[in-house]
């Protein structure tokens, strides 16, 4: 064979050889996937499992390959490509527990089509430890990115198990879909607790708390701590109290496995809102007028209380208050006579034409703004408002707060009577206390569910 004719057959063959390459690229860039999917029992949707993560999760149909070609093919063979789902979602940090369990699904038409529409469909979801021990977590909603996904988070599951196994049950109770998946949070240096027995004693400020016992509801999945509380501060008898379980894992809610060695309790225990505050933490203002009509009464007054920085702004009405650049505007609210609040902020053009930030704030009761310094893990506001005659206005409305154009607040909603001139309100800072123990998890056999009634 001579020199030219080698030279052509080997221009021939690596040609046959690229056009191969991209023949089977092709073929595997713009091969359809396969949907596996179970119908709900309604008929309604069809449901995919798609991904599990510890956290946040970011998930996207396409591989390599795909989103490679995506980003620079041309916009004729980007459509051979397909749909592509892509999601992404963060979660807000709790305080206590490690990173929760994301699991992402997708709802689908019954033709397996994608569709925008997300629902709550699932009721409650079932995730059994090797030990025999299942956690159950109620599902009461959803987040999504769109594309019928659906992404729920359990901060308890079965962490030491390098697979993890879930039953995902719909709204009426009948199972939806049966997994095992390769277990996003095992690892194998989860380290040991030890517990301590009880009672224990802690002494934390002016308190000295006494754990007792712990009280199993198997019916309602809790775990009661039962403790004393003695005290010299007459401020601090009968406090208010909420606690949370962690284990060695990362875990925590009311109700987890029994089989681990130890459980911690975080407690946290608050002054009743009858008690007497100490003066450091207590502010007060009084004759407040009421505004009249779709008016403000204002008041901007400033205090340091306890530490915390706050700023009594205005008395409002039932209304929509929108304040653009400085300049304030009241419109009738959509829900009169209804707590509750929805807020708006983002940057506008004013009427000369300059660029201003803006945000509205909408209630349907009378309130009170009250803007305040970022507040501390577990520090709270107690807020009252009186008549004239010291006639509590605010007793069983829940205060609102929320963050506009990077500030927070407070709306301390009240219900004046037809003869109410003025008004008073009293802020206090709430400090928590709070006292940690490590105890031995109650017997396994404790937390069994409640066997049905034999027929």
């Amino acid at each position: 064979m001579t020199r030219r004719r080698r030279i052509l057959f080997l221009l021939s063959a690596s040609g046959l050889g690229l056009l191969f390459a991209a023949a089977l690229i092709w073929r595997v860039a713009t091969s359809r996937e396969v949907i596996e999917s179970v119908p709900l029992s309604t008929g309604q949707y069809n449901v995919r499992y798609l991904t599990a993560a510890l956290g946040n999760l970011n998930y996207s149909s396409d591989d390599k390959l795909k989103a490679f070609l995506r980003k620079r093919a041309p916009t004729s063979i980007v459509r051979k490509l397909g749909e592509v789902t892509t999601v992404r979602s963060g979660y807000s940090k709790r305080e206590h527990g490690d990173l929760p369990l994301v699991l992402l699904f997708q709802l689908l038409t019954p033709q397996n089509a994608l569709q925008a529409n997300t629902s709550t469909i699932f009721n409650h979801i079932e995730l059994p430890e090797s030990t025999g021990f299942t956690f159950t977590e109620e599902i009461r909603g959803y987040s999504s990115s769109g594309q019928g996904s659906s992404i729920h988070d359990f901060f308890s599951f079965p962490r030491r198990d390098p697979t993890l196994n879930f039953r995902l049950y719909e709204m009426n109770g009948k199972l939806l879909m049966e997994k095992s998946i390769p277990n996003p949070a095992y690892r194998s240096d989860f380290p040991v607790w030890t517990p301590a027995a009880l009672p224990q004693t802690k002494a934390a400020s002016d308190l000295k708390v006494t754990l007792k016992s712990l009280k199993v509801d198997s019916k309602n999945r809790q775990v009661y701590p039962r403790f004393d509380v003695e005290t010299d501060d007459p401020s601090w008898k009968k406090p208010s109290h909420s606690w949370e379980w962690t284990d060695a894992t990362g875990n925590v809610g009311p109700w987890l496995s029994p089989y681990e060695p130890a459980w911690k309790l975080h407690l946290r225990l608050k002054r009743p809102r009858e008690a007497k505050f100490p003066e450091s933490a207590t502010w007060s203002l009084s004759s407040l007028p009421i505004p009249a009509g779709l008016t403000l009464t204002t008041v901007d007054k400033e205090q340091v209380v306890d530490g915390i920085g706050l700023r009594v702004r205005y008395v409002a009405p039932p209304a929509e208050v929108r304040d653009e650049g400085g300049q304030v505007t009241l419109n009738p609210p959509r829900s009169p006579g209804h707590t509750g609040m929805s807020t708006s902020a983002g940057s506008t053009t004013n009427s000369a034409g300059k660029m201003v930030q803006y945000h509205t704030i909408e209630t349907g009761m009378p309130w009170i703004r009250i803007d305040h310094d970022p507040l501390p893990v577990g520090v709270e506001l107690v807020c009252d408002v009186r008549d004239e005659h010291g006639t509590l206005l605010s007793n069983n409305l829940n205060t609102g707060n929320g963050t506009v154009n990077n500030t927070r607040f407070y709306a301390v909603y009240f219900a004046p009577g037809p003869e109410t001139k003025t008004v008073q309100l009293q802020v206090r800072v709430s400090r928590p206390i709070d006292v940690e123990f490590t105890v031995k998890p109650p017997e396994p056999k404790s937390m069994q569910p409640p066997q049905p009634p034999a027929p």
